[in-house]
């Protein structure tokens, strides 16, 4: 198994160009990633209708090279994504986040996956099972799935890279639902984890040149990262994540699931090329308030939730009134009050999956944790720094 790793401090046409070769080199190129394939699906990381300096989206630079590239060498290209909408249309996804144009610059063929036909598959998490739809094209052995991932933060998994972006396969709003069906994060990172490991036909590749700490996936703080991952495993590209931002892979929910999925997948075990991962390491790279709670024993959590357990909360200056949080919460949670035309959140109903913190397109939501968590979030700063 192979891991390929590249520096790259920009994504200027010049600089991009030949990182991205030299990314995929080892690989044998298009051809060899392709192999006797003929239609690639790329699916980008496009959670949210904002532009490419916010880092939420995976670059649209990136996208276009991949799709010039595999359409060279003869390969029909489709490119997709269902993001969690919450208002507007998926056509203002793909026009914020550069992606119209790079299908008409390429001819590229879009697919709007809630339109696309699907098929179901049981998936069992825990005690808890259920049937999801998943995009019929990506069981296709004629398709290679191009999973171009974003190196990020997030509020409830900690990080999502290489194997979260399958998620991306659900179509519509299965995923808020499934959310409420999986509340636990490690039951989630299950699910996702298996999800991911249906797809053994994709080519994985992390779009970390900017990345993003703090509270992602979507308000986040942008950051230098400057590095991009390749792998035929989408594990493998997750732990050089893990490894550069210097994060036990064992204490998150999908890549510690998706270990027990993959005991073969080690960095030991792993031929890399390129830079190696001592030169591409981020120091000071900020997670998320929300997942500290995941490191106390679930006993002990049940009797302090109250001062542990983070929860969104609505800046109502910032708020718009759009309702993107109202429809995107799989547990009827927020409501907007008429009389005083502010949004109100039931935090008797919230499961705490911060699907609003997604969507909101004024970044209104942010994560408020108890004053338990705070002190610990104090105290793992301390030690930190000395």
């Amino acid at each position: 198994m192979k891991l390929s790793i590249q520096k790259c401090s920009n994504y200027n046409p010049e600089n991009l160009e030949m990182a991205l070769e030299r990314l995929i080199q080892p690989f044998g190129s298009f051809s060899g990633i392709l192999k006797d394939r003929r239609k690639v699906l790329i699916k980008p990381n496009l959670l949210s209708a904002k532009s490419p300096e916010k880092a939420v989206t995976t670059h649209p630079s990136i996208v276009e090279w991949f799709v010039r590239g595999f359409q060279k060498i003869g390969a029909s290209v489709y490119l997709g994504d269902s993001p969690p909408i919450g208002i507007g249309r998926i056509e203002e996804y793909w026009k914020k986040t550069g992606m119209s144009d790079v299908v008409e610059k390429t001819g590229a063929k879009f697919l709007y996956f809630e339109k696309e036909t699907s098929r179901m598959h049981r998936i069992a998490s825990g005690k808890l099972q259920t049937d999801i739809s998943l995009l019929d094209m990506a069981f296709d052995k004629d398709v290679l799935i191009l999973n171009l991932a974003k190196l990020k933060s997030h509020n409830l998994t900690v990080i999502t890279g290489a194997v979260k972006n399958f998620f991306g396969l659900v179509p519509g709003l299965q995923k808020p639902k499934l959310h409420k069906i999986f509340p636990d994060s490690f039951d989630f990172g299950k699910l996702i984890a298996q999800i991911a490991q249906l797809f053994p036909n994709s080519f994985t590749v992390i779009d970390g040149i900017t990345g993003m700490d703090g509270d992602g996936p979507a308000g986040g703080n942008p950051i230098n990262t400057c590095v991009l991952l390749a792998s035929e495993h989408p594990l493998a590209a997750d732990l050089a994540f893990c490894k550069i931002i210097g994060t036990s892979p064992e204490s998150l929910p999908i890549i510690s699931e998706s270990l027990k999925l993959n005991p073969h997948v080690t960095l030991e075990k792993i031929e890399i090329s390129g830079n190696s991962l001592s030169e591409v390491k981020y120091s000071g790279f900020n997670l998320p308030k929300a997942p500290l709670f995941l490191k106390i024993p679930k006993p002990l959590f049940k009797l302090v939730q109250k001062l542990i357990k983070p929860k969104p909360r609505i800046c109502q200056s910032k708020c718009i009134k759009c309702r993107a949080c109202i429809n995107i919460c799989p547990a009827h949670a927020i409501s907007l009050n008429d009389s005083s035309d502010t949004v109100k959140l039931n935090y008797s109903k919230c499961i705490a999956c911060f699907c609003c913190t997604e969507v909101c397109p004024k970044n209104a939501i942010d994560i408020h944790i108890g004053s338990l968590l705070n002190l610990l979030k104090f105290l793992r700063a301390l030690l930190r720094r000395y």
